[in-house]
């Protein structure tokens, strides 16, 4: 047998030198290749932690310049008041907001809108002609960079809401003379929480769901489908899903969560919306008839500002509402059906809610008519009167003499503001609705909101709004409200034209309210010479409308003066305030 030791080799002798050559030659290979690893693994530990992110980033970008299809989704990571947390796979990254402790104030405000000057009060009763209110100048830009501008924005709000609660809205009426006089609500007054703020939730996906075509189950199988995912979004801080759309997206891309295409439709006629509308409370009563006392007030209370709100500027059910109301016995219904007699614009809208409040406890409405009489809109203050009328309601003839006391409420009148004796008018203001949704409600992506609470995205200019019955987008994160916040509440609301829409609707919602403003000694010259009587004797359309009532109340008639009046009906020069009570 040969010797083999000379190969230096240990195990059996190969068979040939050729096939000692081959073994040999790949023995080295191997050998090289284990040298050239270990060199590669220690260069690799001596990089510093962001390098090979940095090298990856590049040859994405590269990836993407050769063939953007390939480029896979970025994670995102999401910045929120309570810290960061990196989003799932297959997220697009979204707006990174970080706002400089030592920014101005004026540069954490939104840039005015140009204020043009009102010369005299509205005196028609074309609502289009009342001056508008804008949260911002008008913005030029439209999807992409809407969004980011109203992401930046409401990142600037929540800095100033860090420092204090309401902090944003109490910087704007400050540094706003437009804005200082709106009842803006605030603290606890603007806010509502717990089982209230959940069945407000739940009573306004009850309207929407209400408000789609089609059977009632298969509305409700739709909706509730979309309410969970809109409910886990909110939960686990989800932007954007990733989803497929019925195999015509292609895998990993991403598709914005909107509520059914069964939204997108018309509305029902108003007797399906509310033969719907019945059906799912009842289902929904049944689930709960084992509910407290207080859950079931909630859930009364809730729905009755549900509809209202959404209905507000649907005329044709208004009906309905009035006939819901009605069936409901509960101080919010009261005073619904009082705010539809007096702000309607439908004669047998508000004739039957007057109907409906005559057998209604008489102290739950008396302040909404008083205050009627001298609302800053002749009409409001004439339906007022006529319901007190209808409602045989005596005991308010003396707020009634008071009217004719006192000048038209449109006058300017001098108040004390900061030491100064200054004119200060009180005039009706509108709201594009869809365009105040920050001057209305706080941001609802602080990470602070609950999972029951209300939420929708800001408008988004570019881009057709959302119809009624859809519901509430929620798929961007950065540009959500929250409802459960609302800073302002409206007295009415009506569809007005607006020019140059596209692609909203040339109709679009308006909400009004009244406003204080501070007027300088020419403007205030100017709405007093406007008001002043023509002629003596000249009554303001408060004056008779209060004259029509007590003429018709009392059954009599007298000099149309205060004194005249007391002096018929026997009443004390200094008015009894107080209406008759149950």
């Amino acid at each position: 047998m040969k010797n083999c030791t000379p190969y230096r080799l240990r195990g059996p002798c190969p068979a040939s030198r050729t096939a000692y050559r081959r073994f040999r030659l790949l023995s080295l290979l191997l050998l090289m290749l284990g040298i050239l690893a270990g060199s590669d693994l220690t260069g690799l530990h001596a990089q510093k932690p962001g390098d090979f992110e940095k090298t990856k980033d590049k040859d994405m970008k590269k990836m993407g310049e050769t063939n953007p299809a390939k480029m896979p989704p970025k994670p995102a990571e999401l910045i929120f008041s309570g810290g960061t947390f990196s989003a799932p796979r297959g997220f697009v990254q979204r707006f990174q907001e970080k706002i400089d402790p030592k920014t101005p104030l004026k540069d954490l405000l939104p840039p005015p809108p140009m204020i043009e000057r009102i010369a005299e009060p509205v005196q028609a009763n074309d609502l289009s002609r009342v001056p508008e209110v804008q949260f911002e100048a008008h913005q030029s830009s439209a999807n992409a960079e809407a969004i980011a501008h109203i992401a930046h924005q409401i990142a600037k709000i929540n800095h100033l809401n860090d420092r204090k609660a309401d902090g944003f809205i109490e910087a704007l009426r400050g540094e706003r003379p437009d804005l200082t006089g709106l009842p803006f609500a605030m603290g606890d007054a603007c806010r509502t929480k717990g089982e209230r703020s959940k069945q407000f939730s739940r009573a306004v996906a009850t309207v929407r769901r209400a408000l789609q075509p089609g059977s009632t189950a298969e509305t409700v199988k739709l909706r509730e489908q979309d309410i969970a995912l809109a409910r886990a979004r909110r939960e686990e801080k989800i932007v954007q899903m990733e989803r497929l759309n019925s195999g015509t997206a292609a895998s990993g891309s991403l598709v914005t969560v909107r509520f059914s295409a069964v939204a997108q439709a018309e509305l029902p006629p108003p007797a399906t919306f509310w033969d719907q509308y019945q059906t799912l409370c009842l289902q929904e009563d049944k689930e709960q008839k084992q509910a407290n006392r207080a859950r079931q007030e909630s859930v009364i209370c809730a729905r009755i500002a549900a509809l209202s709100q959404i209905l507000l500027p649907m005329a044709e059910m208004h009906p309905g509402l009035v006939k819901y109301l009605s069936s409901a016995s509960h101080i919010e219904a009261t005073r619904a059906l009082a705010r539809l007699a007096i702000f309607s614009a439908d004669d047998n809208v508000r004739k039957a809610a007057v109907e409906a409040l005559k057998i209604r406890r008489e102290r739950d409405y008396t302040e909404i008519l008083v205050n009627g009489l001298r609302y800053p809109w002749p009409a409001v203050a004439r339906r007022a009167a006529e319901a007190i009328v209808k409602l045989e309601r005596n005991d308010l003839v003396p707020q009634l003499i008071d009217v004719l006391e006192k000048p038209d409420p449109r006058v300017p009148e001098t108040q004390e503001i900061k030491g100064k004796s200054v004119p200060v008018v009180r005039e009706l203001v509108r709201v594009n609705h869809h365009r105040s949704c920050l001057l209305c409600h706080a941001p609802g992506n602080t990470g602070k909101v609950s999972a029951d609470a209300v939420t929708a995205e800001v408008p988004i200019p570019g881009q057709p709004l959302n119809p009624l019955s859809g519901g509430y987008n929620t798929s961007r994160q950065e540009i959500l409200v929250r409802v459960d916040v609302t800073y302002l509440r409206q007295d009415f609301s009506a569809l007005q034209e607006v020019a140059d829409a596209n692609p909203w609707p040339e109709m679009q919602r308006f909400d009004f309210l009244v406003r204080t403003r501070v007027l300088n000694d020419e403007e205030a010259t100017a709405y007093r010479e406007k008001l002043k009587p023509r002629e003596a004797g000249e009554f303001s359309p408060y004056q008779r409308a209060a004259l029509a009532a007590l003429r018709e109340l009392t059954g009599r008639d007298t000099e149309p003066t205060p004194e005249a009046w007391r002096r018929l009906l026997k009443l004390p020069a200094e008015t009894k305030r107080k209406s008759r009570t149950p």
